[in-house]
């Protein structure tokens, strides 16, 4: 008898074990954004993350069936996150500079743009585009105005096409993309779709 090859995916049960640990790294962002490095809004954080984990993780198709957290897996989750943080606070510091410095120039250097730039996630999950717009919003300089998950695309507004250029935004996700991957403790985490970004003359500033 020939399998039915039109099956509904199977539910992912919900993981007590992993909303208690991404809700800690999510709880540490919450102070750095909210600058107060207090412990009773560490726990206000935490408890807001607990939250948030817990309807990412009831309401979305992540992690992959198959591939449910387990204790073993967490210290190199926790390593991937780790560097995630620093790389993108780097990012933000570096970023944050030059466009300081282009807004106190007299002449206001930019030639702002769009790009139509793909997430690279081979299985097209809602999170890992989420986490995307979050990493390239989250940078001074550029902007994601909009999301198309079927498609698996986000379009970016950036300050000025000579320095974020589409081949640069191309490479940092493919980057980014494979943190996200072992952050979520993807089995292959270097495997990623590789369609090119593209820039859209019709979006091009006015």
């Amino acid at each position: 008898m020939a399998q039915d090859t039109n099956q509904e995916p199977k539910h992912i049960r919900y993981s007590p074990i992993s909303a208690l640990f991404f809700a800690f790294p999510m709880a540490i962002i919450w102070v750095i954004l909210t600058s107060n490095p207090t412990l009773h809004n560490l726990i206000l954080g935490y408890i807001f993350s607990l939250v948030i984990s817990w309807a990412i993780r009831t309401n979305t198709d992540l992690p992959p069936v198959g591939d449910e957290m387990s204790l073993k897996n967490i210290p190199g989750q926790v390593w991937a996150i780790t560097g995630y943080i620093l790389r993108l606070s780097v990012d933000i510091l570096r970023s944050g500079i030059d466009v300081a410095q282009r807004v106190l120039r007299p002449n206001m250097d930019i030639d702002p743009g769009m790009y139509v730039l793909r997430v690279h996630d081979p299985d097209e999950r809602g999170l890992v585009e989420a986490i995307t717009a979050h990493g390239i919003t989250i940078t001074p300089g550029s902007l994601v105005i909009d999301f198309d998950e079927e498609n698996d695309i986000v379009i970016v507004h950036v300050l000025d096409r000579n320095k974020w250029t589409v081949q640069s935004l191309d490479e940092e996700q493919l980057t980014r993309v494979r943190r996200i991957h072992r952050m979520l403790g993807d089995r292959n985490p270097d495997t990623v779709s590789n369609d090119p970004a593209e820039y859209l003359d019709s979006y091009k500033s006015r």
